[in-house]
């Protein structure tokens, strides 16, 4: 049973220590993961600095209790839902932005005729 992906959901995440529980789709225990965990240097930056919240999706491998440690974990993790999710909250800004944007813009084109026509009627 090594080394086999599986997928599941982030229940829990402690932004502090940095790590977090799944519920398997297995149906299986909890496991403990680790943002030291995530495979992808990328996404491990982006827990480290805003979190995974419950809901996320993950895939990744369990790696059995052996010795120290007293319970399975999943690690060699890959965020499946999370990118999506960041990108959704960049877009969203964007939008407003451009649609705060244009409304200037509209404002800043009505100022110069009312500049012009004062000039013409000096001439």
């Amino acid at each position: 049973g090594r080394g086999r992906k599986e997928t599941g959901t982030i229940n829990t995440w402690n932004m502090d220590k940095q790590f977090g529980f799944v519920s398997c789709d297995s149906g299986r225990v909890d496991l403990f993961t680790h943002s030291e965990y995530i495979k992808d240097t990328q996404q491990r930056y982006e827990a480290k600095n805003h979190g995974m919240r419950r809901g996320d999706r993950i895939e990744f491998e369990v790696r059995e209790p052996d010795g120290g440690r007293k319970s399975a974990e999943a690690y060699n993790v890959v965020l499946v839902d999370f990118k999506a999710r960041s990108r959704s909250r960049s877009r969203s800004r964007s939008r407003r932005q451009s649609r705060r944007r244009s409304r200037s813009r509209s404002r800043r084109r009505d100022p110069p005729p009312r500049r012009d026509r004062p000039q013409q009627n000096e001439k």
